[in-house]
């Protein structure tokens, strides 16, 4: 049995709950997250949870919410499925 990459299941379901992703959002301005922000989403895109992401990232879950909260903004995104759908959009 083959095990699916969890990326492209979160992909696939962040897909069928928004459809497109709205374009006219991300386009209006250039958005470029850090390094650290790239990896916050990698890791949110594949499924782990803010206390997770904490303790691979050796910092607190308050750290955590408020990266992806700027994220979010930086997303145009009202949700952290919707951060997740626009930030996977935008690396393909």
């Amino acid at each position: 049995m083959r095990s699916e990459d969890p990326v492209a299941v979160v992909a696939g379901r962040a897909e069928a709950v928004f459809g497109v992703v709205r374009p006219e959002r991300s386009s209006r301005r250039k958005t470029v997250l850090t390094a650290r922000e790239t990896e916050l989403m990698e890791l949110v895109a594949g499924g782990l949870r803010n206390g997770e992401i904490a303790d691979r990232l050796l910092v607190s879950r308050e750290t955590v919410k408020s990266n992806l909260r700027s994220v979010m903004r930086k997303l145009g995104a009202s949700s952290r499925a919707e951060a997740v759908a626009t930030f996977l959009g935008k690396r393909s």
